[in-house]
């Protein structure tokens, strides 16, 4: 729960009269659609009983520095371009619950529903994401610099597919994608994790599905700094790529382990420039993986 009161001195100021309570790490806010006395209606999700329905009704009511608390059980519907935006600076949303009970937003309706993340140092943390239409554009679209995915999770169910499932463009330097588990099997998937941003960090991941163009793509604009690591990448087409960079791109791909749908493919990763170091990939069932890269002389 968010601190109520600041310390000066020795002094608790909150009790002079005519200073306001201080929070100087910024307030707790509750969402949670599963509790009972969930509401958006008269409420401020400063109190844990008293949760908020959804979490653009918090975002609403925070400011930057705020942390969002989501409880077990909770789901919400994304059903336009930018149902839910953060524009707010270093916002931390975070999900409690494992299983089927980690909240879980639900894209439908419209291809078109997404996700933006604009404010610089957001971060979001053990939240699942589900695609339940048919080529829906994409998940999370992020545009904010130091931002962080942290042991997130994505899926599809029944006709839902995804076509890049995490977009993040030329001005979300130092972007983190930790511990993601993707599994997202459209044939017409072209990314799972797609991004543009100086010193960007794509570690821990356990991804899976359609990616023609790269399931961890750099796209368009070449990167600096860049550290894709100790990620398991599965991808189903004869024509997906598992780790692809602009070719001028530098930084460090190292420890991935890869598997591509075909055994007549042995090319895993494209990346002209970038140091690689012990990747191996797979190409068929019950085969030891080949060290992808050319050696140094």
């Amino acid at each position: 729960m968010g601190i109520t009161t600041a310390n000066v001195d020795g002094i608790d100021v909150s009790k002079i009269t005519g200073i306001p309570r201080v929070d100087p790490w910024g307030a707790t806010r509750y969402v949670n659609s599963a509790h009972a006395n969930a509401s958006d209606s008269g409420k401020t999700g400063l109190n844990l009983l008293e949760p908020l329905a959804t979490l653009v009704r918090a975002i609403a009511q925070s400011n930057a520095g705020d942390t969002i608390v989501i409880g077990p059980g909770h789901t919400e519907t994304i059903s336009a371009a930018g149902a839910i935006t953060v524009a707010l600076a270093n916002v931390t949303i975070i999900g409690i619950g494992r299983g089927n009970q980690k909240p879980t937003f639900t894209f439908s309706t419209s291809t078109a529903g997404s996700i933006l993340l604009s404010g610089a140092g957001l971060r979001l943390e053990n939240l699942h994401f589900v695609t339940n239409i048919a080529s829906l554009v994409l998940m999370l679209s992020i545009t904010g610099a130091d931002c962080e995915i942290v042991n997130c999770t994505m899926s599809e169910t029944g006709s839902g597919t995804c076509l890049d499932a995490i977009t993040a463009s030329a001005t979300s330097d130092r972007l983190k994608v930790l511990g993601l588990k993707a599994v997202l099997g459209g044939a017409a998937g072209q990314s799972i994790v797609q991004f543009q941003g100086d010193d960007t960090v794509i570690a821990d991941c356990d991804l899976y599905g359609g990616a023609q163009a790269g399931a961890i793509e750099n796209v368009t604009t070449a990167v600096t700094g860049a550290l894709i690591t100790r990620n398991h990448i599965e991808t189903l087409h004869a024509d997906d790529l598992c780790i692809a960079v602009v070719a001028t791109s530098t930084g460090w791909i190292t420890h991935n382990n890869m598997r591509l749908a075909t055994d007549t493919i042995k090319t895993w990763i494209t990346a002209a420039v970038m140091n690689l170091s012990e990747n191996y990939g797979v190409n068929a069932d019950g085969e030891t993986g080949l060290l992808e890269g050319t050696a140094s002389a």
